[in-house]
């Protein structure tokens, strides 16, 4: 299972995000065993990459989580339609 985020500074608390993996996969009791960022960094709500294991019933399944920043504001010449930073 794969789940991206963008556009957040962010990453969902755990707590919410295993209550969306409760809903999605219908087992109220599905669980995170393993939360690990590919960096291997210490923030666990900085944007990043991040391996997860959940266990649902007797089955561990992998979850790839992917959190990326906000894009950055580009703004258009009025003119030529060129991309300016603002």
């Amino acid at each position: 299972m794969e789940i991206t985020i963008t556009n957040v500074k962010y990453a969902p608390s755990w707590n919410a995000l295993q209550a969306m993996i409760r809903d999605m996969t219908g087992d109220e009791k599905a669980t995170f065993t393993r939360i690990q960022r590919r960096d291997k960094g210490v923030n666990y709500r900085g944007t990043g990459v991040y391996d997860v294991t959940i266990r649902k019933g007797d089955d561990e399944l992998p979850l790839v989580l992917t959190v990326s920043g906000p894009c950055p504001l580009v703004c258009f010449g009025s003119e030529s339609n060129e991309k300016l930073a603002c």
